[in-house]
């Protein structure tokens, strides 16, 4: 199978391409171009940001300076990131949160929806096995089916960052198709995330004003056909780029009347539950450092969407092991201190990278990973607490807390 992409001139405007030169050419020519999604509408424009390098601290001095150079090398070959459009597809088959297009015996890829960082985690499915559909949807002048997924929408922190931006293309959406019930196509993730999917939804279309909504669930590898699909092409380039107008349309939709709430701790301490993976095996110990600090230790796992949006809207300085958890200091007030506690070998640029598109100060702190056979970011670990509370006096630095 071939590919196919979304208005190539549009969004890949500023260069912003990471794939191999020859196939953007192939996109600009010939039946690639013809066969391409109509754009409706963009939705966020191209960008570009530059990072501060990230202030890390660690007894592991090889594990920092490998950060260290991670980060450098993010900021030479990452500094702009592509637009995101609304776009249109006729005879769409959507699997495993990749959107296949079909016409007569021909089947392409939406390559926006399969770049190289998806495919670790998108399967692409055979062009036979494709067109044996699961669910067949017709095209309705009163339904307008809007297809909201990536190959991470079961994990929290890729719902918030990755997919939740892109309800912004409702609006274009709605002036489009006045009348129509907008069906928001989205995984299956099973019960937990999926009532997250439907608050934080509910939350964007109330403050956008927009009605008529429902979501629909569907298997992530069931093939779903739709006679006619919309979708938003993508506003981050995992785990690099993140489009700033992306992550502030997510923070000022999301509970925008929401107040400072005087009951609610300017300090969080965001702790994990027991796991068997990557849990902070002397916890209880930073959790007595930090409180004589002004810190609160929280557990947001078992809050709501909401009440987790509202604790982070109220923070100025939060220190959390990395995680999905800690996407939520996308809520976080620009000017806010950010400080992770990670295993060392746990090479990951996406937490510094969200820390500088909402303009929070950053810093990581690096403990001793237990010798157990897991990848960096799954063992257990034991963080210095003397490092630890450095980090917080960095954090705290030329602030007025």
């Amino acid at each position: 199978m071939m590919y196919v992409s979304c208005a190539v001139g549009n969004i890949y405007r500023n260069g912003a391409w990471f794939d191999d030169p020859k196939l953007l050419n192939e996109f600009t020519n010939g039946s690639a171009a013809s066969a391409a999604p109509e754009v409706c509408a963009e939705i966020y424009a191209p960008y570009a940001y530059q990072r501060t390098p990230p202030a890390l601290f660690g007894d592991d001095v090889e594990a920092v300076r490998r950060v260290s150079a991670i980060a450098e090398a993010t900021n030479r070959d990452y500094a702009c990131g592509p637009a995101s459009v609304l776009v249109r597809a006729n005879d769409a088959c959507v699997s495993r949160a990749v959107i296949y297009m079909i016409s007569g015996t021909e089947t392409r890829i939406v390559y926006e929806t399969h770049r190289p960082n998806d495919r670790s985690a998108s399967a692409m499915r055979h062009e036979s096995d494709i067109r044996l559909v699961d669910d067949y949807r017709k095209a309705d002048p009163f339904i307008a089916f809007f297809w909201l997924g990536s190959p991470g929408s079961m994990n929290y922190g890729h719902w918030l960052v990755d997919d939740l931006p892109r309800l912004c293309a409702l609006t274009e959406l709605r002036r489009l198709r006045p009348y129509a019930r907008i069906v928001i196509v989205t995984p299956d993730s099973g019960p937990t995330h999926n009532q997250v999917h439907v608050d934080s939804c509910a939350a964007i279309c109330a403050s956008l004003a927009v009605e008529n909504i429902e979501l629909m669930f569907v298997n992530r590898e069931s093939k779903v056909f739709f006679q006619e699909l919309y979708f938003a092409s993508p506003v981050t380039h995992h785990p690099v780029m993140k489009s700033p107008d992306a992550m502030r349309f997510v923070f000022d939709r999301v509970d925008p009347d929401e107040v400072a709430a005087d009951d609610l701790p300017k300090r969080l301490f965001i702790v994990r539950g027991w796991t068997g993976r990557r849990d902070l095996a002397n916890q209880q110990e930073i959790i007595s450092l930090l409180e004589p600090r002004g810190f609160r230790a929280v557990d947001t796992g078992a809050m709501s969407f909401l009440a987790q949006s509202r604790l982070l809207r109220n923070a100025a300085v939060v220190v959390g092991c990395m995680g999905a958890s800690m996407t939520n200091t996308l809520f976080a007030p620009e000017g806010s201190r950010i400080g992770y506690i990670a295993p060392q070998g746990w090479v990951e640029p996406f937490y510094w990278d969200l820390a500088a598109v909402r303009q929070h100060r950053y810093a990581a702190c690096y403990g001793i990973a237990t010798p157990q056979e897991a990848p960096p970011w799954e063992k257990n670990f034991r963080v210095n607490p003397r490092q630890v509370s450095e980090m917080v006096d960095f954090l705290e630095e030329a602030s007025v807390l």
